[in-house]
């Protein structure tokens, strides 16, 4: 006498379901899903509208923004990642302007700058306003 298997084919010899979700379930599934990516990219979209462009953390442009910016840098103490930190300078330019004042000296004008290869007029009168040669005296003073 031959022995019927009967098991179906959606499981395994333990009896255990090989398949998780039903064919149909899956259909569902995956089309919750593409609802969701459509809701999600008209969202984006209308934010995009909206602004006109997405914003770039990175290089937001505060006062442009209309926030007021208090950002000083002392160009005869800092660091070159500071230093980077100014509008038109990046790594390469801030490590020269700490090489050169390195090599020459703590810097005793703005006018200086114009001797450290990368920086120009137009650069130094871009970053003129953020730049300080020495502290105050009354800079850590509480009032």
């Amino acid at each position: 006498m031959v022995k019927q298997n009967s098991q179906n084919s959606n499981t395994d010899q333990n009896g255990l379901s090989k398949v998780f979700l039903r064919r149909v379930d899956q259909i569902a599934l995956a089309l919750v899903l593409l609802v969701c990516f459509i809701i999600f990219g008209i969202y984006i979209s209308v934010q995009v509208w909206q602004r006109g462009q997405l914003i770039d953390i990175d290089h937001v442009d505060l006062q442009d923004a209309g926030y007021q910016v208090n950002y000083r840098v002392n160009i005869n103490e800092a660091g070159w990642p500071e230093i980077a930190n100014l509008p038109g300078f990046g790594e390469v330019t801030a490590r020269t302007v700490v090489d050169y004042r390195d090599q020459n000296g703590r810097f005793s004008e703005l006018s200086e700058l114009l001797n450290v290869d990368g920086v120009g007029e137009k650069t130094l009168q871009r970053i003129e306003r953020f730049i300080v040669l020495e502290w105050p005296v009354d800079r850590f003073v509480e009032q």
